[in-house]
């Protein structure tokens, strides 16, 4: 997505003040203030005739749980290296754009679920597929791209390319929302514009 479809909004000091968080499986997230995604304060919302969930928190992920894996087993190795990991987060500059504009996404997902003791014969879990949808908003982060290029020439951790940026606004069958790993994946999972309402910025 060219820089030209994103809109530069003023980021407010409390912004200024968001540090990536890193999990304990090593996954690393930028959160979002909600106040600059102008969302109505809403516990569900229908979307296309269908009821989709407002997350309850909102943020970008950086390092979402496959490249993580990568991380866990180079530290597994390199131990020393998580300071110099939260060194290069502290020492990039988090500034970001949001897209003007929301798209809607979904996925099939096969899922292994515990059946319950009526449906229980054997064996006590099965495979099943689960269609997915989410409602995201794109998001342009330069430091995201110097994250990956010093964490390769610096500790010679490859996690390839940087996953396609956005925040999951909405959610439906899937309370964690839908992870994307590359352009190409964003494609198969058909975006759509979808219009969502959105708070004025003089309220």
């Amino acid at each position: 997505m060219s820089p030209e479809s994103f809109e530069d909004r003023p980021i407010p000091e409390q912004q200024r003040e968001y540090r990536p968080a890193v999990g304990q499986s090593k996954s690393i997230v930028l959160p979002i203030d909600r106040g600059i995604l102008r969302l109505p304060e809403e516990a569900t919302r229908e979307i296309g005739g269908k009821s989709f969930d407002q997350k309850k928190e909102f943020h970008v992920t950086l390092i979402g749980n496959k490249r993580a894996k990568i991380l866990r087993d180079h530290l597994a190795v390199h131990p020393e290296d998580e300071q110099k990991i939260r060194d290069i987060l502290e020492q990039i500059v988090w500034s970001y754009a949001l897209s003007d504009s929301a798209m809607h996404i979904q996925q099939d997902k096969m899922v292994s679920r515990q059946l319950s003791r009526a449906e229980k014969k054997a064996p006590d879990t099965i495979e099943e597929t689960v269609h997915r949808e989410s409602v995201i908003q794109r998001a342009d982060i330069p430091g995201l791209a110097v994250l990956y290029q010093r964490m390769r020439d610096e500790l010679g951790i490859d996690l390839g390319d940087p996953p396609p940026a956005h925040v999951t606004l909405y959610t439906h069958n899937d309370k964690s929302g839908i992870g994307i790993d590359s352009e190409q994946d964003l494609e198969s999972m058909n975006p759509q514009p979808v219009d969502i309402p959105r708070i004025s910025e003089e309220s």
